[in-house]
């Protein structure tokens, strides 16, 4: 049994965190950590409890 299956709330505030994460990174995309190994500054990482979100920022963002 999944961990949502059990507590549907838990799900929901964990989902919610995620997009939370998100969002701020739509805000402030420098503030993810560079992914070691890609090297690029467009490529970016921020951690969500035991997982990793990788994203790409647009050039334009960067000052």
């Amino acid at each position: 049994m999944e961990a949502h299956e059990d507590k549907p709330g838990a799900a929901v505030e964990w989902v919610d965190g995620i997009f939370d994460v998100v969002e701020r990174l739509t805000d402030f995309p420098e503030s993810g950590c560079i992914v070691p190994g890609v090297g690029a500054r467009r490529i970016r990482k921020v951690v969500f409890g035991a997982y990793r979100i990788i994203c790409s920022a647009r050039k334009q963002n960067f000052t």
